[in-house]
């Protein structure tokens, strides 16, 4: 029987009119006394709020709350209602139902015909899912354990197979909710999560919130949600909506009901809360949601979490009942697999195969009459060794679930393996397995990759009678996929189908343009080499030969290659012989064909190279001219005094960054770079003659731009002495835009160390190589002072910085700051130093003290005397000393006391004021302080 009763009449009978939480107790308590029947479910329809005089004008303090105070807060609970008699234990399940209209109201209760008279039957509904959120704090990673202790205690306890555990455990790594919103839409009987979380979310990061609630699709699959973490079923903020409200409350998606915190949460009390739900609900086959929340807390009424943890939902809700009966008999034969069914009455069923893990592998309908089922299906592809199979049926006779284990494969014991394990082209693998009984035989069956069908091969005895193998020759790459029968009089068992790729072959070739000269200590040439094959290549040679018109194939050197792994690559490099200009090599790979490769079509490279180099000799002049007539060098014969070499490759122009301005001279036609270095020490720098179409200036590149270089000759060719190696190019700009300095900010200091700030700015950038900012005090370099960034990835805009010691008086300081193009700015500022008489830093070290104290103080100027006086609290003084010389110069200086007066005698503990006094001429600076002498005693 269900009675029905308005906030309006209930205030008006017994609280005198008045809206309060403490109106409703009177009314259970009247009925208690005088009804015939006492009502065991007391179902709350109406949010309740802290505004109970809607001041914020929302209207939803329907039915109020009681609240009660946690850690300082005050927070909703309708537990209280529930005691109606004087004893100490709930007298009614209770449950909150938390809408704001009718309209609300309405779709709850369509939300609770469609859960109890139309539900989705299926496995679904013998499915449980436990979360557990990533931790926080200072040791996130043992929360998390305690997290998924919590569930696993659950699931050790409560649900076991047949039923299903699904498992949600958050990692840092994992984007969960993606994967929560498919297992909701999936369906459970319930979801059960522990971990951090509040009002709207649940989850650390974005596991769940109140917004994902819109989001889901589990129409008839509605799951009763216990959220134990803080605040997600707080329903007293108006104008507000906490994920347990919405879920509860959302048409047609969501839940069925939310159990959870109001407040705080505690994790003992809510492993104590899930423990004892699940309990209530599995072993003692209680169904509403009222008495499945209500058991723990009538175990445990004084608990916390028993006061706080509320039911948002119809407590007369039921859950399904799913009565674990039946039987399930599975045989293998071949390919087939043979199910029998006993299951009570006449209806439909689901067959559910999963690994040991739990996961599903494959699932399939079944028809149940008479309580029998006989199907027979096609042996599912990799299957594992162990499956677990469980049946959930619903019937006339009710639901049902039951399952077994079976091993599909009989007499097989454990997975086959093949030898080698990473097999390729051309190798013999060994295929091998132990069973149980080799009965009347045991096969082998294998398909490659691009051929029609298995091939059979028998499998004979390899180290005892159980141990079978089995060979195979590999003769094409990809995948190959075999399995293993064994045949006995009755019926042929079948293992799994497994596969293995078989690798291709070596394949030796080169990469790119592979031919480099360099030079290093010593000048050489180098191919790039690679091994595109899926095979690793052994013990090949690699040799280099020079295409001479007239001689034909000279012979360089061989090199040999121990291993080059599949997918690297490789730099094979020999020493330069001497020859220059323009010339024809060849490079040969394997070229004792030691390895079988996939293509052995590419393993000659010729090109016709520049040689870059020269030889230098002490004492020797020498004059290189590019074979292409595009630079020229000169080398005096003074100027070298050791054997080394000097280069100069052509390369490809380097397009600079964000330097618009500037526009590269070409040579025949093409822009060209050159790269520049010499391994000797030169008296005199060398002398580098570029030969462009048009006149042009040298430029260096440095850090992705062209620097204009500050001094070089250009007539009908550009002449250039290079102090550095690096790359050169001709080019010309259109900038003629000095930098921008920004105004000097300070142009008085207050200290003989003087530091500078400007900001320099300039659309191709600011030379910081060739000629760097360089800073001038008085008409002389201040060598050192200018200090740069220590990242210079943007030299368009660079924040510059000096420092330097600079006497008192007036100066004069110039900066100079140069382009990438030669462009000066420089400006001069005026400035001056005067230092002020001070006195800093004043204090004593240790206080309070025991034995002895350290006064300390700076001073800003040369002194001609420096005063500490030491006073007593009535102002006596006791101590008066001048320090004069070292203790009056400029700086920072340290006097110790050992705590006795000007007569030698030690002082009382208390407390003690002193000053330290300066005196600079006419002028003086003092500093007050006060110290405590605190001597412990023996």
């Amino acid at each position: 029987e269900v009675a029905i009763a308005t906030v309006e009449d209930i205030a008006d009978v017994f609280y005198w009119g008045r809206m309060d939480s403490n109106m409703i107790t009177p009314l259970l308590r009247y009925g208690f006394e005088n009804w015939n029947i006492f009502p065991l479910y007391l179902v709350i329809l109406g949010k309740g709020t802290y505004d109970e005089r809607d001041i914020f004008k929302t209207g939803e303090n329907i039915v109020p709350a009681k609240f009660r105070r946690m850690e300082g807060i005050n927070f909703p609970i309708d537990y209280p209602y529930s005691f109606v008699t004087d004893d100490r234990y709930p007298d009614l399940f209770i449950g909150r139902i938390p809408a704001t209209t009718v309209e609300e109201a309405d779709a709850y209760l369509e939300k609770i015909e469609s859960h109890e008279l139309l539900p989705s039957y299926g496995p679904w509904r013998t499915e449980y899912a436990f979360l557990a959120g990533w931790g926080g704090g200072d040791n996130p990673e043992q929360e998390f354990e305690q997290f998924v202790e919590a569930c696993e205690k659950g699931i050790r306890g409560h649900v076991e197979f047949p039923f299903k555990p699904v498992r949600i455990y958050q990692t840092p790594e994992e984007e969960i909710n993606a994967r929560i919103i498919n297992e909701m839409d999936h369906g459970a009987v319930m979801f059960i999560f522990h971990g951090h979380g509040g009002r709207e979310i649940i989850f650390a990061w974005h596991g769940f919130a109140t917004w994902d609630v819109p989001r889901l699709r589990n129409y008839g699959r509605l799951p009763f949600l216990q959220i134990y973490t803080c605040l997600p079923t707080g329903f007293e903020v108006p104008g507000f909506r906490s994920v347990g409200e919405y879920a509860v409350i959302f048409p047609q998606v969501g839940a069925i009901g939310v159990f959870g915190p109001t407040g705080y949460s505690y994790p003992s009390d809510n492993v104590i809360f899930t423990n004892l739900t699940l309990y209530a609900y599995r072993r003692l086959e209680m169904r509403r949601l009222g008495e499945i929340v209500f058991y723990p807390k009538l175990l445990y009424p004084g608990k916390s979490g028993s006061y706080f943890h509320t039911l948002l939902g119809d407590p007369v809700v039921k859950l399904p009942l799913i009565k674990e009966e039946g039987e399930l008999e599975i045989t293998p034969d071949g390919d087939t697999l043979s199910l029998t069914i006993h299951i009570p009455g006449n209806g439909k069923g689901t067959v559910i195969f999963e690994d040991t893990l739990r996961n599903e592998i494959v699932s399939f309908p079944v028809d149940i009459k008479d309580g029998m089922c006989d199907t027979s299906i096609v042996m599912p592809e990799s299957l594992p060794v162990n499956v677990w199979t469980r049946v959930y049926a619903h019937t006339d006779s009710g639901e049902f679930v039951t399952g077994s284990y079976f091993s599909p494969y009989g007499p097989f014991i454990g997975m086959p393996f093949v030898i080698p394990s990473f097999p390729a082209v051309g190798d013999t693998v060994k295929v091998g397995v132990r069973v149980k009984n080799p009965q009347d035989g045991v096969y082998l069956w294998y398909k490659l990759e691009g051929f029609p069908g298995f091939v059979r091969v028998s499998m004979f005895p390899s180290g005892g009678d159980t141990f079978m193998s089995g060979e195979i020759l590999l003769t094409s790459s990809g995948s190959m996929q075999y399995y293993i029968t064994v045949v006995d009089s009755s019926r042929t068992y079948r293992g799994p189908t497994y596969s293995i790729y078989i690798r291709r072959k070596p394949d030796l070739a080169f990469i790119g343009d592979s031919l480099l000269f360099e030079l290093d200590s010593i000048p050489y040439v180098s191919a790039l080499i690679k091994n595109a094959g899926e095979s690793d290549a052994f013990n090949f040679g690699v040799s280099f030969y020079i295409q001479d018109p007239e001689s034909g194939s000279i012979f360089l050197s061989r090199v040999v290659v121990d291993t080059l792994w599949s997918g690297s690559d490789k730099e094979v490099k020999i020493p330069w012989c001497g020859r220059e200009g323009r010339l024809t090599l060849m490079v040969v790979l394997d070229d004792s064909s030691q390895v079988e490769e996939e293509d052995e079509g590419n393993n000659s490279l010729t090109e016709t190279k520049i040689v870059p180099f020269f030889h230098l000799l002490p004492g020797r002049s020498r004059e290189w001219h590019h074979p292409d007539g595009y630079i020229s060098v000169k080398i005096e014969s003074l100027s070298v005094g050791e054997e080394g070499w000097f280069m100069v490759k052509s390369i490809p122009y380097c397009v600079p960054e964000d330097e618009e301005g500037f526009s590269p001279v070409p040579f025949s036609g093409i822009a060209r770079s050159f790269e520049v270095s010499w391994n000797v020490f030169f008296s005199t720098p060398p002398v580098l003659i570029f030969h462009p179409d048009t006149v042009g200036e040298v430029y260096h590149w440095f850090r992705d731009k062209w620097v204009k270089e500050k001094e070089y000759i250009s007539q009908d060719s550009i002449i250039f002495y290079p102090e550095n190696s690096g790359i050169y190019t001709i080019g010309t700009s259109e900038d003629r835009t000095p930098p921008f300095v920004s105004s000097l900010k300070d142009t008085v200091h207050t200290s003989t160390t003087c530091s500078f700030e400007w900001r320099i700015e300039d659309e191709d950038g600011i030379d910081v190589f060739i000629q760097p900012p360089r800073l001038e005090i008085n008409g002389e370099e201040a060598t050192g002072a200018i200090v740069l960034p220590d990242s210079l990835r943007n030299t368009n805009l660079i924040p510059l910085k000096a420092q330097t010691e600079l006497d008192m008086g007036e100066h004069e300081i110039t900066l100079r700051v140069y382009d990438v193009h030669g462009n000066l700015t420089e400006k001069t500022w005026k400035i001056r130093v005067f230092v002020p008489y001070e006195i800093e830093g004043v204090g004593n070290y240790p206080n309070p003290c025991r034995d002895y104290t350290d006064f300390a103080y700076t001073l800003s100027r040369d002194a001609d005397k420096v005063k500490i006086e030491i006073f007593t609290r009535g102002g006596r003084r006791i101590v008066e000393k001048e320090l004069s010389g070292e203790y009056a110069q400029a700086g920072y200086h340290v006097w110790r006391w050992y705590l006795v007066d000007e007569n030698g005698n030690e002082l009382a503990n208390g407390l003690y004021f002193y000053r330290i006094t300066a005196y600079f001429g006419g002028i003086k600076r003092e500093k007050r302080m006060k110290l405590f002498i605190l001597k412990t005693e023996e």
